[in-house]
C-alpha cells in the first residue's frame, strides 16, 4: 500500500513540473509576485523590492542605492545624515534607526522620467545631494529649481515627484528645516 502511495505522490510532481513547464512564462511570473506585493529590482540591483505604483509610459525604476547607504549629504543646506557604530546621525542628533532603515527600503528605487536636457530650461537654483556608500563610492544628483522634482545625475537630466517627495520626507525625519 505504502508503495502505490509512493508512486502516486511521484506521478503527480512529476504532472506538475510538466504544468509549470508549459504554463509558466516571465509575465506570468511577475503577475504572481505582484500579486503578493512584491516585484522585480531595477536594473543594477537583484533580488525583490517593495511593489510601488504601476510605471506610466516612459517611466522606469532607478535603484539610488546600489550599495548599502552609509550617508545621505545635502550639500546645499550642509546637513547630512551617516550611519556611525549601527546609528544614524542627523547633525550630531541621533535619529530613530528603524525610521531610516525603512525610509532606505521604501525609496532606494525611485520612479523616474529622463528629460531632454532642454526640456526644462537653464538650472535656476541647484541643491546638490550627495549619497556614499559602504564601498567607498558615491553619487551625485542634483535637485534643481530651489525644491522642485528636476534633478541631473551626471550629465542626465531627469523628473521624478517620486525622488522629491522622498528627500522631503527624509529631511522631515532628520528634523532639517
Amino acid at each position: 500500500m505504502r508503495v502505490y502511495l509512493k508512486v502516486f505522490i511521484l506521478i503527480l510532481a512529476l504532472m506538475g513540473v510538466v504544468f509549470a513547464i508549459k504554463h509558466v512564462s516571465p509575465d506570468s511570473v511577475s503577475r504572481a509576485l505582484m500579486a503578493f506585493g512584491v516585484e522585480p529590482g531595477a536594473d543594477g540591483t537583484g533580488g525583490l523590492m517593495a511593489a510601488g505604483r504601476p510605471l506610466q509610459p516612459g517611466e522606469e525604476r532607478m535603484s539610488i542605492c546600489p550599495n548599502r547607504v552609509r550617508a545621505i549629504i545635502f550639500h546645499g543646506g550642509g546637513h547630512q545624515i551617516e550611519e556611525k557604530d549601527r546609528k544614524w546621525i542627523a547633525d550630531d542628533r541621533e535619529l530613530a534607526y528603524m525610521q531610516v532603515e525603512k525610509w532606505l527600503s521604501l525609496h532606494c528605487q525611485i520612479v523616474i522620467r529622463w528629460v531632454d536636457g532642454g526640456s526644462y530650461g537653464a538650472l535656476s537654483s541647484t541643491e546638490p545631494i550627495e549619497i556614499r556608500y559602504i564601498d567607498g563610492k558615491s553619487a551625485e544628483f542634483i535637485r534643481e529649481g530651489g525644491g522642485g522634482h528636476h534633478f541631473s545625475v551626471g550629465d542626465r537630466r531627469f523628473e521624478s515627484q517620486d525622488f522629491a517627495d522622498a528627500l522631503d520626507e527624509l529631511k522631515q525625519i532628520a528634523q532639517f528645516k
